[in-house]
């Protein structure tokens, strides 16, 4: 893939996509390919996964790519 549109962004916004995107990695569920939601761990939130697949667009890093995003077909 291309560079990352991370790279053309303002420090500011690198920050706040960084810290964003490192607070839904750790609420990601891999097997469900959507984030889990912070307040109940058993329910998936539709739109944080929305956000957290933008994120995963942004930030274009290697190993992203090898399993499908939270869009994927199952």
């Amino acid at each position: 893939m291309g560079t990352s549109l991370m790279e053309s962004m303002a420090d500011e916004q690198r920050y706040l996509v960084d810290h964003a995107m490192a607070d839904m990695d750790l609420h990601y569920d891999d097997e469900m390919k959507l984030l889990r939601s912070k307040e109940n761990p058993q329910l998936h939130y539709t739109r944080g996964s929305a956000h957290y697949a933008i994120g995963l667009l942004l930030r274009n890093t290697p190993g992203t790519w090898k399993e499908p995003a939270a869009f994927s077909a199952r």
